[in-house]
């Protein structure tokens, strides 16, 4: 740990422990376990164990290293494929956005999986280790782990894996995630180890530059051009565009920018830049609109003219005049229709109201608004006041529409006067 410290300078070193042995189990049956029956561990034993989560103490790496005691495993496998699925799933191990992640592992034999032969170059039948039987350490439920499967994983969560190992199965192994093999073996095994880590992160050649941030919240509101085959030291320009989308939550957000690569790698922690916003929510020329007159006086019962003003679009068209107050109501003149719709986003009602209230009548005029490719609604409100001393209240009536006509008691009873039922 210290020696990669003081060799890369430039690096924010996290480091984490974890241990393992094998699952304390005996195997079911072998038409069971995919032809498999060995004794997996002892009643001792462990399939996986956080004992540091990642931390920039080395003290406190070095202190769990040291607790770590020898297991049994009983059968040659281990819970190898276990360790690795915990790598990108177990929640205490707290990757850091940006980082590069590499997993480093001692070990001297391979995993439990129904075929450890599958993808291994030069190897064509079917090697079973049995099952690993995952978390809830019961064969064949629904969270046993494929080997293949959780290689995927941590290809897909970019970690990179370094075997420390003395078989060949962890060549392939480590190279589907980019990772390399160092043999256990070899005399010179620490000095190897930090070669292999200081290579992972001091590449010749970068690709998949970019502008992003590590918050997921923002990271489709961030684009920027990508460079590709940089080296260490060059200095690169970006366009970068931080456009926040449809919808965004209003008022202030602030997150960081930086750069990263194409395993979504940060560089230039120290560099990087504090972004904040406002976002508003848009209004549309609709929510600018105002009627021609705000109130009609006096309460005459005459039809009086009113538009829509402020509005930018050039055509509006009224869609709907609606009322507070009954069309033919007490001491309202006894007058209907009260609203007419006419051209040029124009419209007439009625300069009336009930005489028995105090709250006054509102008119709400609904309209479009379009300029020939952009379209809003909106509305506007007259009123008419039960005197000139007050302003129309809201009187808890839904409105109802204006133009419609009712026919008054007199016409209903039309020839009927003579009898004295008008």
């Amino acid at each position: 740990m210290n020696t990669l410290k003081n060799d890369l300078p430039g690096a924010d070193f996290k480091f984490g422990v974890v241990s393992y042995m094998d699952y304390p189990l005996m195997s079911p049956a072998a038409t069971a376990n995919c032809g498999y029956s060995n004794r997996y561990g002892v009643n001792t034993d462990y399939a996986y164990r956080l004992d540091q989560s990642l931390t920039a103490t080395t003290v406190d790496v070095s202190n769990a290293i040291n607790r770590l005691r020898l297991g049994n495993g009983e059968d040659d496998p281990e819970s190898y494929t276990r360790v690795l699925y915990e790598s990108y799933s177990g929640p205490g191990i707290v990757w850091r956005d940006g980082a590069r992640r590499i997993l480093l592992n001692f070990g001297d034999n391979v995993p439990h999986d129904c075929n450890i032969n599958e993808g291994i170059p030069g190897k064509s039948d079917t090697l079973s280790t049995g099952k690993d039987p995952g978390r809830d350490g019961l064969f064949n439920t629904d969270d046993d782990l494929d080997l293949h499967d959780v290689l995927q994983g941590l290809v897909e969560n970019n970690i990179m894996m370094i075997q420390a190992h003395s078989t060949e199965y962890w060549l392939a192994w480590t190279s589907q995630t980019g990772g390399a093999f160092v043999l256990t073996s070899s005399g010179s095994l620490v000095r190897d180890v930090i070669k292999v880590v200081k290579d992972a992160l001091t590449s010749n050649e970068i690709n998949g530059l970019h502008v992003g941030t590590a918050d997921n919240r923002y990271k489709s509101w961030v684009s920027s051009d990508t460079v590709n085959g940089a080296l260490p030291g060059d200095e690169v320009t970006f366009v970068a565009t931080i456009k926040p989308p449809a919808g965004a939550t209003e008022g202030l957000h602030t997150f960081d920018v930086n750069v990263f690569d194409d395993n979504e790698v940060a560089y230039g922690l120290n560099h990087r830049a504090e972004i904040t916003i406002q976002c508003t929510v848009p209004t549309t020329p609709c929510d600018t609109a105002a009627a021609s007159r705000s109130m009609v006086w006096p309460p005459n019962h005459k039809m009086v003219q009113v538009g829509i003003e402020t509005v930018d679009p050039t055509t509006i068209a009224i869609l709907a005049i609606e009322q507070n107050e009954p069309l033919d109501g007490n001491g309202d003149g006894r007058t209907s229709p009260d609203g007419q719709i006419l051209s040029g986003g124009l419209a007439l009602v009625r300069a009336e109201r009930s005489g028995s209230g105090t709250t006054g009548r509102t008119y709400r005029i609904k309209f479009e608004a379009s300029s020939g490719t952009d379209k809003c609604e909106g509305a506007v409100t007259i009123c008419v006041p039960h005197d000139r001393s007050r302003l129309c209240t809201d009187n808890g009536r839904p409105f109802i529409d204006s133009t419609t006509e009712v026919e008054t008691r007199s016409k209903l009873c039309g020839n009927n006067k003579k009898n004295g039922n008008i």
